[in-house]
């Protein structure tokens, strides 16, 4: 065990503060509206670790048939299947001493300084694993991936051939639900690629009050939410001004974040950008978030531990696990391994694509 000791802490005056060191760990995938609380998966997750999700095909099979007197039609049948949904067992702890309180002074308690970052760490931690789920079923940008399920919802995922980060890539994305290629609102990117966007004044600011869903009814009332604005949750997207801009690339809302894959090294990076639609990743908890707390009084000045768990799925509507369940899985790298994973909607029914691309900004 790790715990914080003595030797740990600065001794200083004992009348010094601390400062608490801002934590630099982000969730803005979660928070994009990407993720959304999934009632079936919430109904369905009790089963067990790999529980079953049943769907009826998205169309009807069959040719239309010419009617003849005397003839009956043919009749067809709706076809099923099935989702199996994986549940991810997390925990980790934090502890310190008695003893490495008393050294670091009045105020600088070192248990309540883990308390306080505790919820971010634990957000962050979990859009590691939508981020890990994402590289098993499109694959890791540079490299071929036609073995990955959703090769199809890709673009430039042959491994060669990528090129620089512009509005094709979305509009081919968008392409590949064909009538449907409006659905998209998100864009999920490398700071690499914001930086370059900006650089090349790519980047339009918009007033969230003029993005689509969004009425006088909902500014007023405070009530902008993923249901009634597209892109995700605008909610927290005004000042007391009005005057909050939305970042948006190609008619996307930006989401930027440092989790969003890139592989190779500085001047031949290549990245995994993710076009999506709101809620496309299902969320259901089989046991909610829950930290507790315990003391060892029998170490020289007592011993505290700070102990959060959670036991939740977060699932790729139209995907299914094909993986283990065995002690300790599925882990980050089984999540992340191609054959965990099969296509089970029709690719307009899955709600992120994959866009292949390099990007300049190191070069």
């Amino acid at each position: 065990m790790a715990f914080t000791y003595r030797s740990d802490v600065q001794i200083l005056n004992p009348f010094s503060q601390y400062i608490s060191e801002q934590t630099t760990l982000r969730s803005a995938i979660l928070d994009s509206g990407l993720v959304t609380t999934n009632p079936i998966i919430s109904a369905n997750i009790s089963q067990g670790d790999k529980f079953s999700v049943p769907n009826w095909a998205a169309n009807l099979s069959g040719s239309i048939q010419v009617p003849a007197e005397g003839v009956q039609l043919t009749v067809n049948k709706l076809s099923t299947s099935t989702q199996t949904g994986v549940v991810h067992h997390r925990a980790n702890a934090w502890g310190a001493s008695e003893l490495a309180k008393l050294a670091a002074g009045a105020g600088n308690d070192p248990m309540a300084a883990i308390g306080a970052k505790v919820a971010t760490y634990t957000a962050n931690a979990q859009q590691v694993t939508v981020l890990n789920t994402l590289k098993g079923l499109f694959g890791i940008p540079g490299t071929d991936n036609a073995t990955y399920a959703l090769t199809s919802m890709s673009v430039d995922a042959g491994g060669t051939g990528e090129t620089d980060f512009s509005v094709s890539h979305v509009v081919r994305g968008d392409l590949l639900l064909g009538e449907d290629g409006d659905a998209y609102g998100i864009l999920i990117i490398h700071p690499d690629v914001n930086a370059y966007l900006k650089i090349r004044e790519l980047i339009n600011y918009v007033n969230a009050k003029e993005l689509p869903g969004v009425t006088a009814s909902t500014i007023a009332a405070g009530s902008i939410t993923n249901n009634n604005a597209v892109a995700g949750d605008f909610s927290g997207a005004f000042m007391a001004s009005g005057e909050k801009l939305v970042p948006m690339f190609a008619g996307k809302r930006i989401i930027v974040s440092d989790s969003a894959p890139r592989a190779g090294s500085a001047g031949t990076y290549k990245y995994s950008s993710y076009l999506a639609k709101p809620g496309a990743v299902g969320l259901g908890y089989q046991a909610p978030i829950r930290t507790e707390s315990d003391r060892d009084i029998l170490t020289s000045g007592g011993e505290d531990v700070l102990k959060v768990q959670y036991d939740a799925c977060f699932h790729v509507l139209g995907t299914s696990y094909a993986g283990s369940t065995g002690s300790g899985e599925p882990t980050e790298a089984t999540l992340a391994t191609a054959a965990s994973w099969t296509k089970v909607f029709d690719k307009k029914n899955i709600g992120v694509t994959n866009l292949v691309h390099t990007c300049p900004i190191y070069a």
